[in-house]
Formats: structure tokens, C-alpha cells, sequence
């Protein structure tokens, strides 16, 4: 596998959104170790602009009528059951409770749950099983 600049700075990019301190691959021709630090200035302003901007995006939210997004929290493939043969997490119409399983992310190999910040009521979803998502995209709307 060949590893560009743009590889590599995505990696490091998940590495800092996951907090992951450190990784390694390692094949026949190519050996990569990244090790985390401190973010530079840079890369601070970027996140609290960031973070700016999903703040003002959860109080347009919240006047819309108690309407709120659970946004992916991370890069992957969304997968809207556990299996191919079981029933989905949610449907539109469903109740969910805060902290419920919504779907899962595959990332790197690993499945992570996802889980509702809210309890309400499914008013949409906004992904499809097996659909490429990113950090931060809706994945569904929940009425409070």
C-alpha cells in the first residue's frame, strides 16, 4: 500500500479526533509511525472555529421546534442494522432514549455503535445502510 501526504494527514486527523496517542503500519515495503502531541496554534483556532460553527448550528437547531440532529462522529460506512438479516436500529416514527443504538460506523476496520445524544421521536434519517459517511454529518433528526 502507498501512503501520500494526503493519507497520511488523514490519518493524523483521526488520530486527534479519536485521542489515539500513537500508530503504526507496518508492510513488506512501507513502515509509518505517527506519534501524538500537542496540537499546533493553528490547528486550535481551525477547531474552536469549529466548534463556533456547531454551536450556532445547535441553536438554529433548537428553534426549530426542538429539532435535533445526531451528527456521525466519525469517517466510515453506516450501517442502519447489525446484520444483513436483522431488522434496522430505528425507523422514522420510532421513540429513542438518550443513549440508545442508532446504527454503526465501520472505520478502520472496527464497528462503533452509535448512539442518540437526545430523546425523542425519529423524524427522518438522513443516511442510508452502507453509505459512505463523515465526521460530523447528520445521520438522523430527532423531535424532543
Amino acid at each position: 500500500m502507498q501512503f501520500g501526504l494526503e493519507e497520511i494527514l488523514t490519518l493524523m486527523e483521526k488520530m486527534e479526533q479519536t485521542g489515539l496517542s500513537g500508530f503504526v503500519y507496518r508492510d513488506q515495503e512501507t513502515e509509518i509511525r505517527l506519534k501524538g502531541k500537542k496540537a499546533p496554534s493553528w490547528k486550535k483556532a481551525r477547531s474552536q472555529e469549529k466548534q463556533t460553527e456547531i454551536a450556532e448550528k445547535e441553536i438554529c437547531e433548537e428553534k426549530e421546534e426542538n429539532l435535533k440532529e445526531v451528527l456521525c462522529p466519525m469517517v466510515g460506512t453506516f450501517y442502519a442494522a447489525p446484520s444483513q438479516d436483522d431488522d434496522p436500529f430505528i425507523s422514522v416514527g420510532d421513540t429513542v432514549k438518550k443513549g440508545q443504538v442508532i446504527g454503526i460506523v465501520e472505520a478502520m476496520k472496527l464497528m462503533n455503535e452509535i448512539r442518540s445524544e437526545y430523546s425523542g421521536v425519529v423524524e427522518e434519517i438522513l443516511v442510508q445502510n452502507e453509505q459512505l459517511v463523515e465526521y460530523e454529518q447528520p445521520l438522523i433528526r430527532i423531535r424532543q
